[in-house]
């Protein structure tokens, strides 16, 4: 990775440079290797660089010069591909492309971070929350404004995704617009497919029985936007994707489910 300062002007002249193995740059240390993406924090104090199967931490001082703050891996990081940090801070999302999902970690104010969990399509990193939607060939990911939203560009081989377009067989770049209106798509195929952004969720019901003996009640979901999909989450087990009959396997006493 290479630091240039920027003038007034717009010319850069070059600064430093950080690598775990190159005697010629000030800055190393481990996962410095293969700097496939870089993203910068929004207070501007840390940069977060991909390494391999891993995101890098890097310390960014006021006169932009870098110092090595460690690295972090965690489930679904295989060749990994695009990485961005979340408008609030407080997140860092890293799409990986053998692992064919997204990673979530959770970002300290000191610009560490903790891995908090993640996606994998159907035949993707089997130690992440499965999806049914392929997340095969994950290649970029953009994080929308408002913080609300992580989108990812993938391939889907399943022909389960509910919104097709034209120009969208080989996706590779994603971008969210800055009024949080639009999602931007660039494809192998030379075409830039927008998308118009969703920012109302639908409304949920749950049709059941509130008292039972029975240990797998059968339970009705409804969404109030046709082709919703729903996760759900009884007491403190992970959500994980389910269907609108939805049949939970229960315990004695009182249980919660969302």
């Amino acid at each position: 990775m290479a630091h240039f300062s920027r003038a007034a002007d717009g010319s850069l002249s070059y600064v430093a440079c950080a690598d775990n193995s190159n005697p010629d740059c000030a800055v190393k240390g481990a996962g410095l290797d293969s700097a496939f993406a870089i993203d910068v924090s929004p207070d501007g104090q840390s940069v977060y660089s991909l390494g391999s199967n891993s995101v890098v931490q890097l310390n960014r001082a006021a006169d932009g010069s870098l110092t090595y703050g460690g690295s972090q891996s965690g489930p679904g990081m295989s060749t990994p591909f695009d990485v961005a940090v979340s408008p609030d801070g407080t997140s860092v999302y890293v799409v990986s492309f053998s692992s064919e999902a997204i990673a979530r970690f959770d970002r300290t104010p000191d610009g560490s971070l903790t891995p908090a969990g993640c996606y994998a399509g159907p035949k993707g990193d089997s130690s992440c929350t499965l999806i049914p939607f392929s997340m095969k060939g994950a290649w970029s990911v953009a994080v929308s404004a408002d913080g609300r939203s992580a989108s990812a560009s993938a391939k889907d081989k399943t022909g389960e995704c509910t919104i097709l377009a034209e120009g969208m067989e080989d996706p590779r770049a994603v971008y969210a617009s800055p009024d949080g209106s639009n999602v931007y798509v660039g494809s192998d195929q030379g075409a830039v497919v927008p998308f118009r952004r969703d920012t109302e969720p639908p409304s949920t019901k749950v049709k059941g029985p509130k008292r039972t003996s029975s240990h797998r009640p059968k339970l009705k979901l409804k969404s109030s936007e046709p082709g919703s999909t729903f996760l759900c989450k009884v007491d403190n087990g992970g959500a994980k994707p389910c269907n609108a009959k939805f049949k939970p396997k229960l315990g004695a006493g009182k249980n919660k489910i969302q």
